[in-house]
């Protein structure tokens, strides 16, 4: 300890952090060796010897190791170091609340600047009255227009919406279409990616959707990859970019969004805590947020707390991939309504169970030129008397109807997913399919849905 504390100390070449000399003019005089500590070895310091003063037999330990002709003013030594280590932990904690006063000062003035005001505030009357009288529609993005149909919106401004997916089922992709959609129509866009990259998203919103170098180039689009929880200055960072003005803020990741701020998507108290801290003053003021999450293999929803759903205040979709993307290919991506909160979305959807067929994101590289072609295909509720279930592959539906034929005792859905070759999602929808299409029967109710293979011989579908 003697030599820790009187020879080592002033040697170490790691200072004080560049934050930690904050407010260093009003430092109290202490000795210059306790001034200079880095603050791990600090905090070891302060327990070394308040174990020193506590512990007599520590103490008789350490003295043990001192010459005898000095252990008097080596106690002496060690009380009045003592002191000195035990004001510097002090002050440092006095820099540091000063510090996160200062920083708080500036995020208020930062958010007075950009224009942000209090949301406690009395709600105007007689704008809550016009807002309850008028139907809420999507207004951000747009399906194709096809026939008489007439223009249709993806997402609602002032909510929350969200967009979900297996891994690689598009899902980054049917939002980034959006994205492209506003930016050519001269709306500014946020995206915060917590999964990928600069050099991918600016590679498809360029290469695949046609915008223009441009306008990528300008601030339009304000793109942002966190790597760290976003602290008081960054949050500030983060709401100039918002204060230019847009339409459509993206957070790419929920997941791994929330663990940079070390919460848990499981829980409901850190995903409130979660939207609290980035979304929530968007919709407030008006702009359309996308949330872009996860689901587990086999699944429609989301990981984590069911308050992730709760929490849409606009249109949850899921995505699932039809047919591959890729060059070459007729890529398609099905859209299905999860959830919609004000109703706009699904009324446009395919009539059936959940989630509803909304539409299709096709991909089109058969064309020859240098870019696919991309459309965003609505559902036609006149077309889908299959409930929004395409024919599946005849392959698929044989490997069904035989399994179904020879297990009558296990064909449960599970059990037909588990047992037939292929991507479970497209198992699934087989199975409705041949359902709707009245070659299977179900039996049961709930999870005890078993199917029945009916006498309709499957090749009268297929040559009809």
């Amino acid at each position: 300890m003697y030599q820790n504390s009187t020879e080592a100390a002033p040697d170490d070449k790691g200072g004080l952090e560049p934050s930690e000399r904050l407010y260093t003019e009003t430092a109290p005089t202490l000795p210059g060796d306790a001034r200079e500590l880095p603050a791990a070895q600090l905090g070891l310091l302060v327990e070394a010897y308040d174990l020193f003063a506590a512990d007599q037999f520590k103490r008789a330990a350490v003295l043990g190791l001192v010459p005898e002709s000095q252990r008097v003013s080596f106690e002496a030594q060690c009380n009045d170091f003592r002191g000195s280590v035990h004001a510097e932990a002090n002050f440092r904690l006095a820099q540091l609340k000063a510090k996160k006063e200062a920083e708080d000062r500036f995020q208020q003035e930062e958010a007075l600047r950009n224009g942000v005001t209090g949301t406690w505030g009395r709600i105007d009357p007689l704008k809550a009255l016009e807002a309850a009288s008028s139907l809420r529609i999507p207004e951000v993005g747009r399906f194709t227009r096809c026939g008489d149909e007439p223009d249709h919106g993806v997402f609602y401004l002032g909510c929350l919406n969200e967009v979900h997916g297996e891994s690689e089922s598009g899902k980054s992709l049917f939002v980034l279409h959006v994205v492209a959609q506003e930016l050519i129509a001269g709306h500014g866009v946020v995206y915060v990616d917590y999964e990928s990259d600069e050099g991918d998203v600016y590679a498809r919103l360029q290469n695949l959707m046609g915008v223009e170098q441009n306008v990528l180039a300008g601030d339009l689009f304000r793109y942002h990859r966190p790597n760290g929880p976003m602290t008081p200055i960054e949050q500030a960072q983060f709401m100039k970019s918002v204060g230019l003005g847009g339409s459509m803020a993206v957070f790419d990741g929920v997941t791994e969004g929330m663990s940079l701020e070390g919460l848990d998507g499981r829980l409901e108290k850190d995903v409130a805590r979660w939207h609290a801290k980035t979304t929530k003053w968007l919709t407030h003021n008006g702009w359309c947020v996308a949330a872009i999450d996860h689901t587990p293999h086999d699944a429609t929803r989301t990981l984590g707390s069911q308050h992730k759903r709760a929490a849409i205040g606009g249109v949850s979709y899921l995505v699932e991939q039809v047919h591959q993307v890729g060059t070459g290919q007729r890529g398609v991506l099905r859209l299905s309504v999860d959830k919609d909160r004000p109703g706009s979305v699904r009324r446009e959807a395919a009539p059936g169970k959940r989630p509803q067929w909304r539409g299709d994101l096709v991909i089109d590289w058969t064309t020859g030129r240098v870019r696919p072609d991309i459309a965003l295909f609505p559902t036609s509720k006149v077309e889908s008397g299959d409930k929004g279930y395409e024919a599946p592959p005849e392959k698929v539906c044989r490997a069904v109807l035989e399994y179904v034929g020879a297990h009558p005792e296990s064909s449960g859905k599970t059990d037909i997913r588990d047992a037939v070759r292929g991507r479970a999602a497209m198992i699934g929808r087989c199975v409705d399919w041949l359902a709707e299409k009245g070659f299977l029967e179900r039996r049961g109710n709930g999870k005890n849905v078993q199917y029945v293979a009916t006498d309709k011989p499957f090749d009268q579908e297929r040559q009809g």
